[in-house]
């Protein structure tokens, strides 16, 4: 107890310091490389065996190389030289790895044999960090200096849905298939540490870890047969599917500029 007291007191003492400092406000651009599980995933069409998280109960994430966009606002803390209060806020954009885009690939050539006509839209990672933390800076040279960084708090992950639909001909008639995987979004904490140079006083070269906490994937599976002639009865229906948890860890390196 006496621990967490004495924390939240120089944490206190810390914004206090720094409210009366004014801040450096940086924006930063470059790629999120996903690390262990959240970059794994398996996926065998000739055998059609697949393991992957989005649609089977594991926990690899099957993400690809993505984006990032980040906004840093650093608080001078001026009882302490060089040391800061950041507060940063990012965007990163994840598509799935080269195995699965094989898998799909080899898919919608099976589709073209029998459909007359389809679309597929597969899905895409999007976590939004909300970080508050600390930086510190050291000074090298005239304009150039070293830092490094480290942050928590929470992070929204969202899914983009997974849906096929197509039309073949049945019978005398023709019908339109439609599955569809919609993700609820996930709330999770999650930390980051990062180091840099700094140039000029405004330019930077990062790199970073970010670990955005394990959260499960929900959310609703739904299907409809609609068919042309109307002598045939259409179908539908949906329900709820929970799976394993999957946790983003991102390796990243990233350019910046401050204002």
């Amino acid at each position: 107890m006496k621990k967490k007291v004495f924390i939240a007191a120089a944490l206190m003492a810390m914004l206090g310091g720094a409210a009366m400092a004014q801040g450096t406000f940086t924006l930063k651009l470059g790629g999120g490389f996903p690390m262990g599980d959240f970059s794994e995933a398996k996926a065998d069409y000739d055998n059609q065996t697949m393991r992957w998280g989005l649609r089977d109960k594991h926990t690899d994430g099957g993400a690809g190389l993505g984006f990032n966009v980040g906004f840093e606002y650093n608080i001078p803390v001026s009882s302490v030289n060089g040391l800061g209060v950041v507060i940063s806020v990012d965007a990163f954009y994840n598509g799935i790895n080269e195995e699965l885009n094989d898998y799909f690939n080899d898919l919608k050539e099976d589709i073209d044999d029998y459909a007359n006509s389809w679309s597929l839209s597969l899905p895409n990672y999007l976590n939004f960090p909300i970080m508050v933390g600390a930086k510190y800076d050291l000074p090298l040279t005239s304009g150039i200096s070293l830092y490094a960084a480290g942050a928590a708090g929470v992070n929204i992950r969202m899914i983009t849905p997974f849906e096929l639909k197509y039309e073949e001909d049945y019978l005398n008639t023709t019908v339109e298939r439609t599955n569809k995987l919609d993700y609820d979004m996930a709330a999770t904490f999650g930390f980051r540490l990062a180091a840099g140079v700094t140039f000029a006083e405004k330019y930077s070269v990062e790199l970073g870890y970010y670990s955005l906490g394990a959260g499960k994937v929900k959310g609703e599976q739904s299907w409809s047969t609609e068919y042309a002639d109307a002598a045939y009865q259409d179908q539908d229906g949906d329900d709820k599917f929970t799976l394993k948890s999957i946790t983003p860890s991102l390796f990243t390196v990233r350019f910046g500029i401050s204002f």
